[in-house]
C-alpha cells in the first residue's frame, strides 16, 4: 500500500535567506506550497485520505530541519508557518515522514517507540528551474491484521481479547533515512476485538522464530502460531479465524494468510486450538482473584475469563490477619485461635462474589458472649478465645471476624446460644464453596468491612468481572432497617450486633439483630 504526496513548488519573488527569507543572487527561486494526494491507500486504520491536522516533517540537504506541514482540513494542501525555498543552481534533496513529532532534528533524528505507529518516508529532488516535486511514501512497518468471526453468535462476549506474541514491539524509526530497527527483546500486543471487525497490530519489520496468538473467547483460551519467519516493511499480513465451532476442543478454523494493499506474497495455514493458559508471577493487590485451590490470579491477567468457574472471591486485604501478628503486644499466640488452626494462612483476605441469599435477620438469643467466656467452667474456653469487649457507641477497629464467628461456633456447640439460623447459612455456604489452603468462610467483623470499603472501586470492578455483584448503601440512619445494611461479627453482647453499609458516608451502627425490621445481607470472608 502507498501513499503519494506531491509538492509543487511554485515560483514566486525571494527576500532573504533562512526558511523565510533569501538573500542570494536575484534570481527567481521556488517557494515550496504543498499539496498532499494518496494513491488508494489507507493512513492508519481506515480511509484513503488526509484527516484534519495531519502533519509531516520535512527536512533538505540544503538546510531545512525537520519543518512542520500541516493539512488543516485534511483536503490535502499542506501549510507551514516556516516558508521553505528551493535555492542554488543544483538539485536539492528532500526527506520526509509521517506522522510528525518536534522532538527530532538533524542531530538527532531517530524516533524511539515504545507502542508502534504506522511510519512512512520519502525522499525526491527539485530545482530551481524545476520547483516540483513528488513524494511517495512507503509504509516502513509491517502490520498484522486477524478477523475473528463467529456465525452462532450475534454479540461479542464480554473479555474477549486476542494477544501476538513472540514479536519485537519496541524500536526506533529514523527520520531522515526511513530505517526501522526492532527491539532485541521479544513481548507481545494483546488487544480486544470485536467479532467480524479486523485487529490490527502494527510492528516494526524484523525476523521472527514463532509467533504465536492468543484468544480468550467465552470463558475459553485458544492458541496457535503464525506461520511467519519475517515481518516485512511494508507488507500486510490478514488472517481470518473462525470462533463459531461446535466443540471446543476442536482446531479453530483460521483461514489462509493474505496479503494486501502494501505488498503482496504468499502465506500458509494456521492452527488454533483449546489451550491452558500458563502460570503468571503476581505481585498480590487488592482486587487481584482467590481460587478455590487457594492461589491468586492477577485482576489484569487474561487467565480470569477462562477460569472464572474456579474463583470464589477477591482480594480487599494484603497482609498477615493473625491477631497475634496484627496487634503484636495486645493478644497472644495462645489467645490466636487462627494461627493454631491456619498457621500458614498469612497472605491477606478476601471477600464472597455474592451475598448468602437474601436479607435476613441475625439469629441468636440474648446471651452474653463476653459473660460466658468468663463464666466459671469456660476458663480454657476464655483463655483460647478473644474476648473483644461490645460497645454501641463506637465499632471495633480490630480485624477479628474469625475469632469471632468461631467463639459464636463454640458457644452453640455447648448450647448456650441460638445463633443456630445464622450458623446454618454459614455452615450452607462453606459447603456449596469449598476451598484448599484457606481458612473456612467466616462472617467479617466490622473493621474488615470497613477495609472493603476503603477499597470498594477496585473490589466492585473485580467481583463484576468474576460475574458476581456486591452494593453500597447510602442510608443507615434509622432503627429500622431491611435490606440495606451488611452484618459483622461484632456482636458479644444481650441484643446488638455491628451493621456495615460500605457506603463512605454512612457510618456503622449497632443495631437490634433480632428484630424483623432489621434484616441485613451476609457476606463471608475467607483467609489465605
Amino acid at each position: 500500500m502507498k501513499k503519494s504526496l506531491i509538492l509543487f513548488l511554485m515560483p514566486l519573488a525571494l527576500a532573504s535567506c533562512s526558511h523565510s527569507e533569501y538573500d542570494g543572487p536575484d534570481r527567481m527561486g521556488g517557494k515550496l506550497q504543498v499539496r498532499g494526494s494518496m494513491s488508494d491507500t489507507e493512513t492508519r486504520a481506515t480511509g484513503s485520505q488526509w484527516d484534519a491536522g495531519d502533519q509531516i516533517g520535512l527536512s533538505s540537504d540544503a538546510g531545512q530541519d525537520n519543518v512542520k506541514f500541516t493539512t488543516e482540513a485534511g483536503n490535502g494542501n499542506f501549510e507551514s508557518e516556516n516558508n521553505v525555498y528551493v535555492l542554488g543552481g543544483g538539485e536539492t534533496t528532500y526527506t520526509a515522514y509521517y506522522p510528525y513529532t518536534e522532538e527530532v532534528n538533524s542531530v538527532t533524528p531517530e524516533i524511539k517507540f515504545e507502542t508502534p505507529e504506522d511510519y512512512m518516508w520519502s525522499t525526491t529532488t527539485a530545482t530551481r528551474e524545476e520547483p516540483y516535486a513528488e513524494f511517495v511514501f512507503a509504509h516502513k512497518m509491517s502490520k498484522i491484521t486477524i478477523t475473528l468471526t463467529d456465525n452462532t453468535a450475534s454479540t461479542t462476549p464480554d473479555g474477549s481479547s486476542c494477544k501476538v506474541e513472540g514479536v519485537a514491539v519496541a524500536g526506533e524509526f529514523q527520520t531522515l533515512t526511513g530505517a526501522v530497527t526492532p527491539s532485541a527483546t521479544k513481548s507481545s500486543i494483546n488487544k480486544n476485538f470485536t467479532l467480524d471487525k479486523a485487529v490490527e497490530y502494527i510492528l516494526p519489520p524484523q525476523t521472527v522464530t514463532k509467533i504465536s496468538i492468543i484468544v480468550i473467547y467465552n470463558g475459553l483460551a485458544y492458541g496457535g502460531t503464525l506461520n511467519l519467519t519475517e515481518l516485512k516493511e511494508g507488507t500486510q499480513y490478514n488472517y481470518t479465524v473462525n470462533l463459531g465451532t461446535s466443540d471446543p476442543s476442536a482446531p479453530l478454523n483460521v483461514s489462509d494468510v493474505t496479503i494486501t494493499d502494501w505488498t503482496n506474497t504468499d502465506g500458509g495455514n494456521v492452527d488454533i486450538n483449546e489451550i491452558e493458559l500458563p502460570e503468571e508471577e503476581n505481585v498480590l493487590e487488592v482486587g487481584d482473584f482467590l481460587m478455590k485451590d487457594g492461589t491468586v490470579i492477577d485482576k489484569n491477567s487474561a487467565r480470569v475469563s477462562t477460569k472464572r468457574a474456579d474463583i470464589v472471591g477477591v482480594v480487599y486485604y494484603v497482609g498477615n490477619i493473625q491477631p497475634s501478628v496484627l496487634y503484636s503486644g495486645t493478644y497472644t499466640e495462645a489467645q490466636d485461635v487462627l494461627l493454631r488452626e491456619f498457621p500458614n494462612c498469612v497472605n491477606g483476605l478476601a471477600i464472597s462474589l455474592n451475598n448468602q441469599g437474601d436479607a435476613s435477620r441475625f439469629s441468636g438469643g440474648k446471651r452474653n458472649y463476653k459473660s460466658w467466656l468468663a463464666e466459671e467452667g469456660n476458663e480454657d474456653i476464655a483463655a483460647a478465645y478473644i474476648g473483644d469487649n461490645f460497645a454501641k457507641t463506637s465499632a471495633s477497629s480490630l480485624m477479628l471476624g474469625y475469632n469471632n464467628t468461631r467463639v459464636m461456633q463454640k458457644a452453640a456447640e455447648m448450647g448456650v446460644t441460638s445463633d443456630a439460623a445464622t450458623l446454618e447459612k454459614l455452615t450452607n455456604f462453606q459447603e456449596a464453596y469449598p476451598t484448599e489452603n484457606t481458612s473456612y468462610w467466616y462472617i467479617p467483623g466490622n473493621a474488615e468491612l470497613d477495609q472493603v470499603k476503603a477499597n470498594f472501586d477496585a473490589v466492585k470492578a473485580s467481583i463484576e468481572k468474576a460475574g458476581g455483584a456486591i452494593e453500597q448503601f447510602a442510608d443507615l440512619s434509622s432503627d429500622a432497617q431491611n435490606g440495606n445494611f451488611y452484618w459483622t461479627s461484632d456482636g458479644r453482647n444481650e441484643s446488638y450486633t455491628w451493621a456495615n453499609s460500605l457506603h463512605p458516608d454512612a457510618p456503622s451502627r449497632a443495631i437490634v439483630r433480632q428484630s424483623n425490621s432489621n434484616k441485613g445481607f451476609f457476606r463471608y470472608s475467607i483467609i489465605f
